[in-house]
């Protein structure tokens, strides 16, 4: 790691990260000469994140701790070592006064070594008791604290670390005791009881996974300890049912229960995933199938009651290189994307994955830029608040979609005869089956200002008529995975009118709902943004635009949002709406009601069709950094299906509330009074009859209904937003 050093007595050199990012989502990696591994990564009371792992060059390695702030900013990084440069951190804790105990194994004996440092970075103790400490009883040794702020150090006995056996330490770094663990499953010749990850639980105890047994015998196991440090319960999976060879990781959901990730061959054939009650009894099991090999590296629930789990992917066992993904799954486990994540040309490796404090998450792990072993930087990943990271996926080629616009047609031939005989550098893995790949950007972009690598779509490097082939094979394909910058290039307008829900509120009187963002096309980091509008003034009044911003997903209006509009002149109206509490948001869908009114009114059963453009569209993250959007014209069809005369009441019929999720009341109704609602597009939604003076009303569906309240031949029509 280059450029990083430190020793028990003064701190000599600082470094920088390599590329950082002040916008969320974010990556950084840092790193030099050597292979740098992350541990573990764990958030920090400031929003930051605390780093755990080793590094090192010519087989020597010491401990690496970083710290960097909320926007991946390095704050202070430590190489640490002990005496015999043989020193390999597993993980990192935060105490009750938010400083850190790095926990892991030293000398040439794999003796357990705990070192706890400041919120500074600066050296408090390091456990003086590790020399004496038995022979490879820290292999991949990691700990967790305890209630009454001992630390727990769960190691391993023997030559080869067969049976697991526990450290317990005071607050101080001094040894309390040691004891030895009976293990799951009896130690035997290459059969033993490997402890892979160790998790805190809400009791306050702790959680135990990994595999126990031999070869293609090993199974996972759960085992639970409580906050005194004695065991519980433990499971081992050894049911048909349950094919996971080997946990990786374990984490304890919302209800109690636990979701542990792995593999399910000794070589990691697949990734999978078992789920279980909070006594570790098995409930269910899922593995996730692909084309090459793939090993589930960590999991989570996330917010919606799904699971976040990220996998190392790779061709074949002993490769240093890998590719990583993210998957998502529904609560019972079944898939629903698969999302590739490559920060580097060559390699990548996901091992970390904590939920973070917005609700999001951060991964960490490894990459590699050179396909050369042992050049490995630490790498981190953070997504926004609801687990986008489409910021930081760094654009793929799609074999085939050669002008990169989300389409493989005819258009990607006429690009590719563009860029013939061109070269640069090729991918790694590469082939034409339809999955993103990862390649450095060529030296060169075609006039729409598409990289020439697209158009190497079999990855060799070289643009030759071996690359139409790609072209025939994945014609009509279709993809939206693109960075952000491109996604608005294929998406259509990211704001626009929802021409399917305008409506007619009285025969003059129009109201559609404006949109921003589209689910397959989320906007990420949005701070405010303004736009203007206009239409034909032969057919609209311009003056009585207006724009009501309430039930907005980008924020409250005027609790944490405020938004202004201004007429320009006959024909052009401006509007804008920005957060105010330094917090950018994400999502898609419903940002306000247009209403104007028409020149002239419409009769019953006459149709208009108008054309209203929205311009000048600019959005911003926090930064004031612009986010690329489009808009343009959006055609509007009108028609006066009003079934009959808006007549008062002497009572005013109230509406509440509106917009609504889904649930409203419909007050100040009479007995008899007939209720119908419509669709925008006049379809009867249902009828309901008063009994009283309220009615409550349920509707599934987003969009505008008309309401229709009938007593006695006079009609009053309401209209009602349902969005969520």
């Amino acid at each position: 790691m280059r450029n990083l050093f430190y020793t028990l007595t003064a701190i000599l050199a600082f470094a920088t990260p390599m590329i950082h990012a002040q916008q969320f989502p974010w990556n950084a990696y840092f790193g030099g000469e050597g292979a740098d591994f992350v541990t573990d990564i764990k958030q920090t009371t400031d929003n930051g994140f605390i780093i755990a792992g080793y590094g090192g060059e010519n087989n020597s390695t010491k401990y690496a701790v970083l710290r960097i702030d909320q926007f991946g900013d390095l704050m202070w990084q430590q190489l640490i070592n002990k005496d015999n440069y043989a020193e390999k951190a597993f993980n990192i804790l935060i105490t009750a006064e938010n400083e850190f105990i790095v926990v892991g194994s030293a000398t040439s004996g794999n003796r357990p070594w705990l070192v706890k440092l400041n919120q500074d970075g600066e050296l408090i103790w390091t456990t003086t008791w590790t020399d004496q400490a038995p022979f490879n009883s820290a292999l991949l040794s990691r700990g967790t604290l305890l209630p009454d702020g001992r630390i727990v150090v769960i190691g391993a006995e023997g030559q080869y670390g067969l049976q697991p056996n526990m450290f317990l330490v005071a607050a101080d770094g001094q040894l309390i005791e040691q004891r030895s663990l009976v293990p799951v499953v009896p130690p035997g010749w290459l059969a033993g009881t490997f402890v892979n990850h160790i998790e805190s639980t809400a009791d306050g105890g702790f959680i135990l996974t990994g595999s126990a047994g031999s070869g293609t015998a090993s199974r996972a196991f759960l085992w639970k300890f409580d906050a005194s440090a004695d065991s519980t319960w433990v499971q081992h999976y050894t049911n048909s049912e349950a094919w996971m060879r080997s946990a990786e990781h374990v984490t304890q959901l919302a209800d109690g229960g636990y979701l542990l990730t792995g593999i399910d061959a000794p070589n990691g054939n697949n990734s999978c995933v078992i789920r279980t009650d909070s006594q570790g009894n098995f409930m269910w099991y899922k593995s996730y199938p692909d084309t090459v090999y793939s090993q589930a590296t960590a999991g989570i629930e996330n917010q919606q009651g799904q699971f976040w789990i990220t996998e190392k992917r790779y061709d074949g066992v002993g490769t240093p290189f890998f590719q990583s993904a993210m998957l998502t799954t529904d609560a019972s486990g079944n898939l629903i994307s698969r999302t590739a994540i490559m920060a580097s040309d060559s390699s990548t490796a996901i091992t970390n994955l904590v939920k973070t404090s917005d609700g999001g998450f951060v991964a960490a792990g490894e990459i590699n830029e050179y396909l050369a072993v042992n050049e490995q930087d630490l790498f981190v990943l953070k997504s926004d608040a609801l687990g986008n990271i489409a910021g930081v996926v760094l654009d793929y080629v799609w074999p085939g979609d050669v002008n990169y616009d989300g389409n493989v047609d005819m258009d990607d031939l006429m690009i590719l005869g563009l860029t013939a005989g061109a070269s640069g550098p090729p991918r790694w893995n590469a082939s034409i089956d339809w999955t993103p790949q990862y390649v450095t950007d060529w030296a060169d972009t075609v006039v729409t200002g598409v990289n020439f690598k697209h158009a190497d779509t079999d990855g060799n490097g070289l643009v030759t008529i071996d690359d139409t082939l790609a072209i025939s094979v994945n014609y009509g394909q279709t993809h939206l995975n693109l960075k952000a910058s491109d996604q608005a290039k294929i998406s259509g307008n990211d704001l626009f009118l929802d021409a399917s829900q305008a409506t007619l509120t009285d025969d003059q009187t129009v109201q559609i709902p404006v949109i921003l963002g589209r689910a397959d096309a989320p906007v990420s980091n949005l701070y405010g943004l303004r736009f203007s509008l206009s239409a034909d003034s032969n057919f609209v009044l311009p003056t009585s635009f207006h724009i009501d911003f309430t039930g907005n997903w980008i924020g409250e209006l005027s609790v944490n949002t405020w938004a202004i509009q201004q007429r320009v002149n006959n024909q052009w109206n401006d509007f804008g709406i920005t957060r105010t509490d330094q917090v950018m948001n994400a999502g898609f869908g419903y940002l306000g009601l247009l209403t104007f009114k028409l020149r002239e009114p419409l009769l019953p059963g006459q149709m208009l069709n108008l054309q209203l453009l929205i311009s000048n569209l600019k959005a911003h993250q926090l930064n004031l950094e612009t986010i690329p959007l489009l808009a343009g014209n959006n055609d509007i069809t009108l028609t006066n299906s009003l079934t009959a005369i808006n007549a008062p009441r002497q009572q005013k019929i109230s509406l509440s509330p509106n917009p609504s999720s889904g649930n409203f009341k419909i007050c100040h109704l009479s007995a008899g009074d007939e209720v119908r609602i419509y669709t925008a597009s006049s379809q009867l939604a249902g009828t309901w009859l008063a009994n009283d003076s309220c009615l409550t009303v349920s509707l599934e569906k987003t969009g505008i209904y008309l309401i229709e309240i009938r007593n006695h031949q006079k009609v009053e029509i309401l209209k009602v937003v349902i969005s969520r």
